[in-house]
């Protein structure tokens, strides 16, 4: 055999790439549906109601946002513990953790409903609600919290369609959501004629679209509903873990209700409609920053809990140079159309028009920024560094922008608030970066900015390599791998019998998991471990489980002979688990007893 040919044989991103880059564009379309529904409101309220409408929306944001906090906290933080948990093959805790977050967010949706509506009036004065605006502000709360539960729920089943390889389903959804509640609109406030109420109604609607849709794909089969137990320690992993998301929501929230009072105090209330505009633009965007570090964060997530670094940081990679692109593109489009932005949302007071466009304009000079604090964020709330993912948040969301604001205000007057914005940022970036470089180096173990602890993996023995769908290939990945075998004290029957296995399952997945005549690359990862041998092989082709189809034909004559070296490790394997995790055929094979194989070097 030639030795350049097995040197040559080697682990590539192109399988990972594939991933991160077949789940950015859905879920930024998600989002981008999610987040429309509100740039809709907000247009469709200046039209009927005009500035004073357009108050009444930003007043009532934190009301949604508490809603959108609650639905990230559970569903982020419920699946980020379950794709861990996946990628440890521990499927029990996953069932058990999809099974309380439903538990929570029923409760949390039923609590929020009934006391709302019985201290409706505290709810509107803590909103800040006052004068004029304060009969529209009830009206709205009302129906929403009628309704808006739908949406909290709707972000369980949402999160988990990730976690199972339909980012596209994610996609439809919020579309759904956004669709519905154009429509709702439609009904509510144009046929019934029910004012600001029936915006807020029309969310509800929109919610419960994407609920059922979100239920119809997810389907009962993957994630099952099981009773419950060790509650208090699985509560205390989902609720830190999905606090960043959350919080972003919440800071957001936050943020408004510092513009409504501050600047009320201030004397500056008029600047409530601008901001409103400025601010339905920055929650519209947020789809593009945000989408990128949702399909990053069950990538993340199951490949921390295989403990595969090297996946990792191809993910974080390919996550932070596409982002960085589309955020430059979007910066660039947001400064060309400033100007038409004020009109599009129906004001025509020219001082406030003028300020709207200079906030667009600083504001997109965050943007880029803003997406990789965003991602860093998301990362290690994957990582389960959830107090540095906390921190970011309401670092740049809150503390450092409110500090600049009002040291700037005295000389810069209400834009003081734009240029906090891209300081916070900038802040921020540099304090992960800080934090980062300090933590590393009191831990030395762990690798620059992504603080992956190699101590975890340094006892580990792993090939990984990508194998080209040929029968060159896939020979050449039988020979290094039974080479591998034999250099950490594999006894060469057990050694022989593995890398026979290996190759008589790429050939059967090339043969009925890849399209023919199609070009790519199937990853295969061996793990010696302290009396344990992990064989993993993952592709992107069509489901297809090797094991499952040896025991359907393992009978007939041709099946004998197509699966002889899968016979025997089925034999020796103590355990084999197939799934279908993150749209991805996922074989790991166990075959792991002490007396298989020898003392490891």
């Amino acid at each position: 055999m030639n030795d350049t040919r097995l040197t040559a044989l080697t682990a590539n991103d192109t399988l990972i790439k594939g991933l991160v880059y077949r789940y950015i564009a859905p879920s930024i379309c998600a989002l981008l549906g999610a987040q429309s529904s509100g740039v809709v409101i907000s247009i469709l309220v200046g039209r009927h109601f005009g500035s004073l409408g357009l108050s009444v929306v930003s007043i009532t944001g934190p009301l949604n946002l508490l809603y959108l906090s609650l639905g990230s906290l559970i569903g982020v933080g419920s699946s980020v513990i379950s794709s861990i948990a996946l990628g440890r093959n521990e499927k029990s805790v996953c069932n058990q953790v999809y099974s309380l977050a439903w538990i929570v967010a029923l409760g949390i949706s039923l609590v929020l409903t009934v006391a709302g509506l019985l201290n409706l009036d505290g709810l509107v004065r803590l909103l800040g609600a006052s004068g004029e605006t304060l009969p529209y502000v009830k009206e709205f709360c009302t129906w929403y919290l009628a309704s808006g539960w739908f949406t909290l729920l709707s972000y369980i089943p949402l999160n988990y369609l990730r976690i199972a390889g339909k980012p596209n389903a994610a996609m439809v959804s919020l579309l759904l959501l956004a669709a519905f509640t154009v429509a709702g609109i439609f009904l509510c406030v144009n046929v019934l004629d029910m004012g600001i109420g029936g915006m807020a109604l029309a969310q509800g609607i929109g919610g419960l679209a994407a609920l059922c849709y979100c239920m119809k794909a997810l389907g009962f089969k993957r994630f099952k509903f099981v009773l419950p137990h060790n509650v208090y320690v699985n509560l205390r992993e989902i609720l830190p873990t999905g606090a960043a998301s959350a919080l972003n929501n919440l800071s957001r929230a936050g943020q408004n209700y510092f513009v409504n009072i501050y600047f009320g105090l201030m004397g500056a209330q008029a600047f409530i409609a601008s901001f409103s505009i400025v601010n339905s633009i920055s929650t519209f965007l947020l789809a593009f920053s945000l989408g990128i570090g949702q399909a990053a964060l069950p990538l993340v997530g199951v490949s921390f809990g295989e403990r595969d670094y090297r996946s990792i940081k191809i993910i974080m990679k390919k996550a932070l140079f596409a982002g960085n692109i589309i955020m430059a593109i979007i910066s660039l489009l947001v400064i060309a159309l400033s100007a038409f932005m004020p009109a599009l949302f129906g004001m025509t007071d020219a001082a406030l028009s003028n300020e709207t466009v200079i906030g667009l304009v600083i504001f997109a000079f965050s943007l880029n920024l803003g997406f990789v604090n965003n991602l860093f964020s998301s990362y290690f709330s994957a990582t389960r560094r959830k107090a540095l993912a906390n921190i970011i948040v309401l670092l740049r969301l809150l503390l450092l922008v409110f500090i600049p604001c009002v040291l700037l205000f005295g000389t810069m007057g209400a834009t003081a608030l734009w240029y906090s914005f891209v300081i916070a940022e900038v802040l921020t970036l540099l304090i992960i970066l800080g934090w980062t470089a300090v933590v590393r180096r009191h831990n030395t173990y762990l690798t620059p900015v992504f603080l992956l602890n190699i101590r975890l993996i340094e006892k580990i023995k792993t090939i990984d390599i990508s194998v080209e769908n040929n029968v060159d290939a896939i020979s050449d990945a039988a020979i290094k791998t039974g080479s591998f075998c034999n250099e950490n004290n594999i006894d060469t029957k057990t050694a022989t019998k593995i890398s026979h296995a290996i190759e008589e399952m790429l050939i059967m997945i090339n043969k009925y998991s890849i399209k023919p005549g199609k070009k790519t690359f199937i990853d295969v990862r061996l793990s010696i471990n302290a009396g344990q041998i992990i064989m993993r092989i993952r592709n992107a082709g069509t489901y297809f489980n090797p094991i499952e189809y040896y025991y359907n034909v393992k009978d007939t004559e041709e099946g004998f002979d197509e699966t002889l070296g899968l016979a025997m490790i089925v034999k020796m394997a103590d355990k084999i688990e197939y799934s279908e995790i993150l749209g991805l055929n996922n074989l790991i094979v166990f075959v792991a007893t002490k007396a298989a194989i020898g003392e490891l070097k």
